[in-house]
């Protein structure tokens, strides 16, 4: 038993020398490179000591060897910088050494890492500029408007709209569940000189004011408001009820105007459904031109709403529901068709 752990460990041994061995020539091919240039990348000794095949005893002398010759171990970027500095020194004294230097980079630029192949690959994509960002704003508001136009197409939505309203009526449910609250306030306060101010959370610090009260914080120390920021705070710091209950009024304006020029549309619809049927009835030209501008106007009046995204796509999935049942009821129709032949 003996005799055979003495065998088994002479068979080790001479594996691990002959994998020395192996990599003697490599590392001789290296050391002269790197002496070469003067230093050797960490990448570059990985390639010729991969970890999986060498141990660190050998990788740890292999890196001292390289210390008493005087070759430093440094990163890629410290690679590259030092190759344009030698690029730069050549091109200057005249030699045609440039290209072989040029090389020598390309060769540095290649690595396996993910991170860095990641972060290189993001610093050769160009950021966006003004115009751009522009340009990306202008086609998600123009994708946004043919959907709301898609979505004006169908009755569905505009009995939906009249049952929310109903329902903000009854208080049922909450105007922020209707509409996005920022996204209407925000655009409020862009037309509006002087935005809504929600008197009520401020009357308290106007009483101390004018009652030479200085507010206090916690530690009873008197607070010094900055005047000229004061009344963004208060905007931005804006409940949500405070929200709705100034633009509640608004919202429920324009689902009634959106009712009543609904109601008129599809009495003028029903007319121009009837005149494309039936070829004795006629729509005019100024019944169609008055049809498109009423259309155009709800369409107009739905953007104005900024309806929030859980309702839009709400309307959206109702309607792909019933895209998918007709095309259901059509096949079986088709393979009753077929049957009956």
């Amino acid at each position: 038993m003996a005799a055979k752990d003495t065998e088994d460990k002479k068979s080790e041994d001479q594996e691990a020398d002959l994998s020395l061995d192996m990599s003697q020539s490599a590392v001789k091919k290296m050391i002269a490179e790197a002496r070469e240039r003067g230093y050797i990348t960490y990448d570059q000794l990985n390639n010729v000591l991969p970890p999986d095949q060498v141990s660190s005893e050998q990788i740890e002398d292999v890196m001292s060897m390289l210390s008493e010759m005087g070759i430093n171990i440094i990163e890629d970027d410290e690679a590259e910088e030092e190759d344009n500095r030698n690029t730069e020194l050549v091109t200057t004294a005249g030699t045609k050494d440039v290209a072989l230097s040029s090389g020598d980079t390309e060769k540095l630029d290649r690595t396996d890492d993910p991170v860095r192949m990641y972060l290189r690959e993001m610093g050769s994509v160009e950021l966006l500029s003004r115009e751009g960002e522009i340009a990306i704003a202008k086609r998600i508001e123009a994708g946004r408007n043919t959907m709301i136009s898609g979505l004006c197409e169908s009755p569905l939505t505009f009995q939906a709209i009249t049952i929310w309203r109903d329902e903000l009526l009854n208080e049922d449910i909450l105007l922020r569940d209707v509409i996005d609250l920022e996204a209407t306030f925000g655009n409020q306060l862009g037309e509006d000189d002087e935005p809504v101010i929600d008197t009520a959370n401020v009357t308290a610090e106007k009483a101390a004011v004018k009652n030479n009260e200085p507010e206090l914080d916690a530690d009873g120390n008197p607070i010094i408001h900055d005047d000229d920021d004061d009344e963004d705070d208060e905007h931005s710091n804006m409940s949500l009820a405070a929200m709705e209950a100034a633009l509640k009024p608004q919202a429920l304006e324009t689902l009634d105007r959106i009712a009543d020029d609904y109601e008129r549309l599809s009495t003028m619809q029903d007319v121009r459904i009837s005149a494309a049927l039936n070829k004795s009835k006629n729509f005019t030209t100024d019944e169609e031109e008055t049809y498109q501008s009423l259309r155009a106007e709800i369409v107009q009046l739905v953007n104005e709403l900024h309806l929030h995204n859980n309702r839009i796509e709400a309307l959206i999935d109702q309607l792909y529901g019933i895209n998918r049942r007709i095309m259901q009821i059509d096949g079986a129709m088709v393979k009753l068709a077929d049957q009956a032949r």
